[in-house]
């Protein structure tokens, strides 16, 4: 790619190039969920903590969220499937993505908007 090619992308705004992606590639939008490393961890322990009691809900995502789950388990159904996730897992959800949510047991957790 060209210094000039790398200039422009940079100048446009993440949500259009992952909206681009979404369209022209067929990306399925749900979260993923692993196991986060040590360095993840670390980062993680600086970002807010957001705390929700059982409850069903409607969200969407404006922008891309991480997250660290410290406590309680919950399941995001978008219309790629259902993506169940607990304690100990780290969470990406894509910006774009239109979900309910159905927390199962109360959750906490660190979380990052960007």
């Amino acid at each position: 790619m060209t210094k000039k090619k790398q200039a422009d992308l940079i100048k446009r705004p993440a949500r259009l190039i992952i909206a681009h992606a979404v369209i022209s590639k067929g990306f399925k939008m749900k979260p993923k969920v692993t196991k986060p490393s040590p360095k993840e961890k670390q980062e993680a322990e600086s970002w807010p903590i957001w705390e929700k009691e059982e409850s069903i809900f409607p969200w969407e995502y404006d922008e891309k969220e991480t997250c660290l789950i410290l406590k309680g388990k919950a399941a995001v159904k978008c219309p790629e499937g259902t993506v169940e996730f607990g304690a100990g897992d780290y969470v990406v959800f894509p910006v774009g993505l239109k979900c309910t949510w159905e927390i199962k047991e109360k959750i906490k957790k660190h979380y990052n908007f960007g």
